[in-house]
Order: C-alpha cells, then sequence, then structure tokens
C-alpha cells in the first residue's frame, strides 16, 4: 500500500490535518467536502482503537506494578524461612526447603515454585516450632503473588486481542488516505494549480516523506562517484 509508512498515532496527526486543509479547500473545490468526511470518519475510527488499546495497557501496567510490588515481599518471605531452617539445623535439611537453591530464584513464577515447595517442607515438619506460623505466612503471600501473576497475563491476553481490531481500523483509514490524494491530486490538476506545492500543502506526510526520498536518492547517486575517487 502506498502509505504504509504511516503508523496508528501518525493517522492521527495526518488525518486532523488533511480535514483541517479539506474545509478551507471545500469553499471554492466542492470534492474536498467528500474527502474530508471520509478522513474524518477514518481517523475517529483509528482513535478510538488507540483509546482502547491504552486503556488496557494502563490497566496492564497497574496489575504488573501489582506483581512487581509483592514479589520483593514474596522474596522476603523465603529468606525469612531460609534463616527459620538454619535455627533449626538440627530438626530440618535445607535441601528439602530449597532443592535447587535460592540464586535461581529471577522471575516470579519460580517465586512462586519455591513458595509452594516451602510450604510443602513445613507441612512435613509440623512439630517444629514455628513452623504453622511461619507456612501461614508463606501461604498469604504465595496467593497474593498468584492473583498478581494471573492479572497480568490476563491483562497482556487483553492487549494483544485488541490488535487486530486496531490494525484494521488503520487499514481502513490507509485506503481512504491513499484513495483521497488520488481524487485531491486530480482536483488540482483540473484547476491548473501547483499541484506538488497544495499536495503538500494538504497532505502532511508528503512534506516529510518526499525530502527524506529525495536524500536517500542523493545519497545512492553520490555514492558511486566516492567510489570512483577511491578506485582511481
Amino acid at each position: 500500500m502506498a502509505d504504509s509508512y504511516i503508523d496508528y498515532q501518525e493517522t492521527q496527526t495526518y488525518g486532523k490535518h488533511l480535514v483541517l486543509a479539506a474545509n478551507r479547500l471545500a469553499k471554492r473545490y466542492p470534492v474536498f467536502s467528500y474527502i474530508g468526511k471520509e478522513v474524518h470518519t477514518a481517523t475517529l475510527a483509528v482513535g478510538a482503537e488507540l483509546i482502547k488499546v491504552r486503556g488496557t495497557q494502563v490497566t496492564r501496567s497497574k496489575e504488573i506494578e501489582g506483581k512487581q510490588d509483592v514479589l520483593p515481599k514474596a522474596r522476603k518471605a523465603l529468606t525469612a524461612t531460609s534463616l527459620w531452617v538454619r535455627f533449626h539445623s538440627d530438626e530440618v535439611r535445607e535441601e528439602e526447603f530449597f532443592p535447587k537453591g535460592r540464586s535461581h530464584l529471577g522471575r516470579p513464577e519460580l517465586v512462586l515454585e519455591a513458595l509452594g515447595t516451602c510450604m510443602r517442607a513445613l507441612d512435613a515438619h509440623k512439630s517444629v516450632l514455628g513452623a504453622k506460623e511461619q507456612r501461614a505466612v508463606l501461604d498469604k503471600i504465595a496467593k497474593r503473588l498468584e492473583a498478581a501473576i494471573e492479572a497480568s497475563k490476563e491483562a497482556k491476553h487483553r492487549v494483544t486481542n485488541a490488535s487486530p481490531a486496531l490494525e484494521a481500523a488503520r487499514e481502513r483509514w490507509l485506503l481512504v488516505y491513499s484513495g483521497v490524494k488520488h481524487l485531491a491530486r486530480g482536483t488540482f490538476i483540473l484547476a491548473g494549480l501547483d499541484t506538488d506545492a497544495f499536495m503538500k500543502d494538504t497532505f502532511a506526510d508528503l512534506a516529510v516523506v518526499e525530502p527524506a526520498r529525495r536524500k536517500k536518492r542523493q545519497s545512492t547517486t553520490a555514492a558511486p562517484q566516492a567510489s570512483e575517487v577511491v578506485n582511481g
């Protein structure tokens, strides 16, 4: 597609610019009244989907913050359990509580797994002083961490599901935008206007893309000349 370089946010910038320009031009060229309405509708559609995605991303970020908040507390609870185990080393063994050690406990899922292992070990040593109390602490923090992990997964799923609708709205916007470019160019040509100048004033992306393309063309044509000098 001719305008596929335009991203989601740029549809809002370029769309609004075109609508304003079309409203001005419509006073002399009625076809721009149609152009303005079509682009306005397509731009609003992308904007609505952007709001939905941003909303789920905000929700997700809050849920991830919740996970990050409980994670340090879960690690501290494991450290406290390790100290409890050392204090009762004559009755319990470290390997029962931390069979894989503690150095690998980075990801939340691994921390949750370690909490479960410790709780099962504590269940096996209920008669040891403080085992029940330590088990209750771990159970409480494990439930919080598990809930935070699940909330983060669900939020990520919602954001992923929001993307197809946003992409569909953008594809529709690109079709409209590309189509009205041809319509506008034809109008400017028939009116005997400076077509390139009016196109850049009306379609803001052209003022950005065309200079970049010219610069690229100049750099590619200049490159062989430079190599010729070196080879000579």
